[in-house]
């Protein structure tokens, strides 16, 4: 079967986080890529906010995991996909999930392997989602942030970027704000307050909030990890949540829900709030205001979804990585015999 002018691929999603963080946001990956192994979408971009190469390093090995399932792979150790990192932000600390994920030994060896040794080995993160962005048909793909907004104003900061932010993007999804426990503030909007103004001001297309109330809705439940898992002895993301807390214990989904509405949103897993504008104060509380013909929504728990939405959830995160093979090239063309010529 051959595609014809009018195919579009599956869309593409890039990835804005602050990894190693949070085992929601470990989580959050590791669906995306499932997600990807389902031909829901294609990743075409991880973006770090940690000023950590041993972050980026970390999202790497999760990316090396699933790399099975990438199509632009140049043999199974190759490198997945450029990350791109902020090294100018103020978050710098190693955590228990980088560590897990990097200095975990077996038979003297790393138990997980990547390529980023010096910063010459990651991208710098606004022309990485520019650059993102140019690759995809018009009005195909998303943009899912799970950390401050560092990484985004910078985007919109380059040089005509924002027109193509406009004509590719559907929408941005972002795990930000607390829309329900009213005058809290929000850390990832609090670590760049000036970023987080510049993109609710200036960001072209729609912006869908996942806020913090929806951490705890479906958390991932600890019992899925021995169940949906046992097909493996080294996944990075049980490596990653038992580093995180206290086993066993059920993991927030902060950052999952936002890659899935980002992805899925026919499946409705939440409800979406009237249209409206989110403005942020001096010490990062987010506020919503219901606008007619505002750009903002957030997203609402849905009771119903709960369970859908955990088993969902576990089944993408628990994708056995397989190999995906391009297409043979079709033959070439016979040429058509030359006329032959009259004798004289």
């Amino acid at each position: 079967m051959q595609f014809g002018p009018g195919f579009k691929p599956p869309m593409g999603v890039i990835f804005d986080c602050d990894f190693g963080n949070r085992i929601d946001t470990v989580l959050a990956l590791c669906v995306l890529y499932g997600l990807d192994q389902k031909n829901d979408c294609r990743v075409y971009a991880i973006t770090v906010n940690k000023s950590n190469l041993r972050a980026a390093a970390a999202a790497e090995v999760v990316g090396r995991f699933y790399a099975l399932s990438q199509q632009n792979l140049n043999g199974p150790t190759g490198r997945v996909l450029a990350i791109g990192l902020n090294d100018r932000s103020k978050d710098e600390a190693d955590t228990p999930i980088i560590k897990a994920l990097l200095d975990t030994q077996v038979e003297g060896k790393p138990k997980y392997i990547h390529a980023i040794a010096s910063l010459n080995d990651t991208a710098e993160p606004a022309p990485v989602i520019r650059n993102a962005l140019t690759a995809h048909h018009d009005q195909n793909s998303a943009v899912v942030c799970t950390g401050p907004f560092t990484n985004l104003s910078a985007t919109l900061n380059l040089y005509q970027a924002k027109p193509w932010v406009e004509k590719k993007a559907r929408y941005l999804v972002v795990a930000a704000g607390d829309f329900v426990n009213s005058g809290k503030p929000c850390p990832k909007l609090a670590a760049d307050i000036a970023s987080a103004r510049n993109v609710l001001e200036n960001w072209p297309t729609d912006i869908i909030f996942a806020g913090a109330e929806l951490a705890n809705v479906a958390p991932f439940p600890a019992a899925n990890l021995e169940k949906d898992f046992a097909w493996t002895k080294t996944h990075p993301l049980i490596e990653a949540y038992s580093a995180a807390g206290k086993m066993p214990y059920d993991a927030p989904t902060w950052d999952v829900a936002a890659i899935l509405q980002a992805v899925r949103p026919k499946e409705q897993y939440f409800k979406l709030s009237e249209p409206g504008v989110v403005t942020v104060s001096d010490n990062g509380v987010a506020t919503f205001t219901a606008k007619a013909g505002g750009r903002h929504r957030h997203m609402i728990v849905d009771p119903a979804k709960k369970e859908a939405l955990q088993a969902d959830m576990a089944a993408l995160a628990s994708v056995k990585p397989v190999v995906r093979t391009r297409r043979p090239p079709p033959p070439a063309a016979a040429e058509p015999p030359k006329p032959e010529q009259k004798k004289s």
